[in-house]
């Protein structure tokens, strides 16, 4: 019986580590152009200095970009969530890549092994044209959430210049 059940737990286990995040684009083409998940062990004096079970650190960032009436034109946006914990834990990311409404989300709910630091990053990317020049605002949006550490939330603006 206990030759079942440890395989079985593996499985199960490995299942939740490896899920596929969830992709939505709205409105026309984009997408993740680069994804990385790296864990790595916490090191003795990390595990010491740790007083939480748990942290979320997050990152968004996005720059300029100049484009033509009418032409396409490419937005990208970097995102990086860290989890560090000491015990076992669960953890849900959300990346958002927004422009004038137009979203790509990428979200995933991931266990995180114990006394582990683990970093989510991804690019993601939406190609978008305008019709009249002009200054256009576009934000990058990423969340990392536990249980123990709570929500953590950063934002990144810059702006598609038109010509």
């Amino acid at each position: 019986m206990k030759r079942l059940i440890i395989p079985g737990l593996c499985f199960a286990a490995a299942s939740l580590c490896h899920a596929e995040a969830s992709i939505k684009v709205s409105q026309g083409d984009g997408g993740v152009l680069y994804s990385r998940i790296e864990s790595t062990p916490l090191t003795a004096d990390e595990i010491k200095s740790t007083r939480m079970m748990a942290t979320a650190e997050v990152t968004a960032s996005t720059t300029n970009i100049t484009g033509t009436v009418n032409q396409p034109v490419v937005v990208k946006s970097w995102h990086t969530v860290c989890f560090s914990t000491m015990f076992t834990t669960e953890a849900d990311y959300s990346f958002v890549l927004d422009i004038g409404g137009q979203q790509t989300v990428v979200s995933e709910h991931i266990v995180i092994p114990n006394k582990q630091r683990t970093c989510v990053t991804k690019e993601l990317y939406k190609q978008v044209t305008f019709a009249s020049p002009g200054s256009y605002r576009y934000s990058a949006s990423s969340i990392g959430t536990t249980q123990m550490a709570g929500k953590k939330e950063t934002h990144s603006d810059a702006y598609i210049f038109v010509r």
